[in-house]
């Protein structure tokens, strides 16, 4: 995992400097071209063991393997040997490789949670923990009204305070490593059309609460960029 540092700069000059933590998810520990049910025999002991990266793989395994059903003869054939039993313990795995720590899974977890306040729970934990992805899906949750905290109503000032603290971060990396600034120009029109949505009092607020997002979490940022 290579770290480095960039200055998260607001518009209205507040400089917040942050960590900046590049991961890289861990390989297989099998060969994925295996038939499925030789796979699972390796990934079990592994997976059973604590092997967070191995429940992940596990995961992805029964999770195509449920979908055969559905797809063409050669994921079928590939599937065969593989049980209604453990094909219906793919979520078990994923949540098992999420709290072992593997970064993809986690995402995939709270993903599955989906608009549900236990959704927003795991990406708040996720973001505490310094995931810079999860400021987006922070971001879409308040704009939806999902935390309990907004009492089933639509937060746009908050959701675009999470939005901002996003667009910031991406900023001051994209800026600053080579093969990332493409990205600038789409990101940069995505926040200013969101932000169009609000009065200036809103929109101040909005750029307050942002930096005390970044600024109270000292675990920010580590993630895939």
């Amino acid at each position: 995992m290579a770290e480095d540092s960039v200055v998260v700069t607001f518009e209205d000059g507040t400089a917040i400097p942050i960590r900046v933590a590049f991961v890289w998810p861990l390989p297989a520990p099998v060969d994925r071209s295996l038939p499925a049910r030789e796979q699972y025999a390796i990934l079990r002991p592994l997976a059973d063991a604590g092997d967070a990266v191995a429940a992940r793989t596990l995961y992805e395994l029964l999770d195509q393997c449920l979908e055969a059903a559905n797809s063409n003869a050669r994921t079928r054939l590939h599937c065969e040997g593989v049980t209604a039993e453990q094909m219906a313990e793919s979520l078990d795995w994923l949540q098992r490789a999420d709290q072992g720590g593997d970064y993809i899974a986690g995402h995939r977890w709270a993903a599955r949670l989906g608009d549900s306040q236990e959704g927003f729970e795991a990406w708040e934990t996720r973001w505490r923990q310094g995931d810079p992805h999860a400021l987006l899906a922070l971001s879409r949750h308040y704009e939806r009204g999902v935390p309990a905290s907004t009492g089933g109503v639509p937060d746009p000032v908050r959701a675009h305070a999470y939005r901002l603290a996003d667009f910031y971060v991406r900023e001051a990396v994209y800026s600053k490593f080579q093969g990332l600034q493409t990205m600038r120009t789409l990101h940069a029109d995505e926040v200013r059309s969101a932000g169009g949505r609000l009065n200036p009092q809103q929109h101040a607020e909005a750029q307050a609460l942002a930096q005390d997002i970044l600024s109270s979490n000292r675990n920010c940022c580590r993630g895939m960029w």
